[in-house]
């Protein structure tokens, strides 16, 4: 598979385990997340940061495993309101949620 597509395919995952994460949907999140090292593990994929870039995977996926029990639902308290939760806005326009 070329690098290219790749690197599609592993940001499209990583951005939908973060989706499901901030939702508090762990299971779903944590199967992206070794979907994108089932893509990173094809022999035939060569880049330079591939070694480091698994690395990674492995140990975010480690420590949402651990720590599942932890992960809160942003989604829901972003939608009833609660306390101690805020948006904040990016110099690029994105919307990020500060838990205070």
């Amino acid at each position: 598979m070329p690098i290219q597509l790749v690197r599609i395919m592993v940001s499209a995952l990583l951005e939908s385990s973060k989706r499901y994460l901030w939702h508090g949907n762990v299971t779903e999140a944590l199967e992206y997340i070794d979907d994108c090292g089932m893509y990173c593990d094809d022999p035939e994929l060569s880049y330079a940061g591939l070694k480091s870039l698994q690395k990674h995977l492995d140990e975010i996926y480690t420590y949402i495993r651990n720590n599942k029990m932890m992960i809160p639902n942003y989604g829901e308290m972003y939608r009833y309101g609660e306390p101690g939760f805020s948006m904040d806005e990016q110099s690029d326009g994105k919307i990020s949620a500060i838990a205070a």
